[in-house]
């Protein structure tokens, strides 16, 4: 009998916690950043704010990723291949099957 007193209140405190988060995290949701609206701003976060928003470094980032992926796409080729191919003619009773 304890054991399902122990499991219930398990349960509970996992509801319990679950509705915490669901309701306490939004306002920690824009954390990234890191000034409070009509706060003054040192010249540091005003340039990191610009350095983090800055669409021209946003797209370099991209550019990076993309280079990075065509280089492991280039060198596909020199990994083992796995390939299957089946068929099925119900008319000619011919089944074929190749690895």
């Amino acid at each position: 009998m304890r054991a399902k007193s122990d499991a219930a209140i398990l349960l509970w405190k996992s509801i319990i916690g679950f509705f915490l988060v669901l309701f306490l995290l939004p306002p920690f949701a824009c954390a990234d950043q890191p000034f409070i609206p009509g706060s003054t701003l040192t010249l540091e976060d005003c340039v990191a704010v610009a350095l983090r928003n800055h669409p021209d470094l946003r797209s370099m980032e991209q550019q990076v990723k993309a280079s990075y992926l065509r280089t492991r796409q280039a060198k596909s080729p020199y990994w083992p291949q796995i390939g299957m191919y089946s068929n099925y003619n119900r008319r000619n009773k011919h089944n074929s099957w190749s690895a």
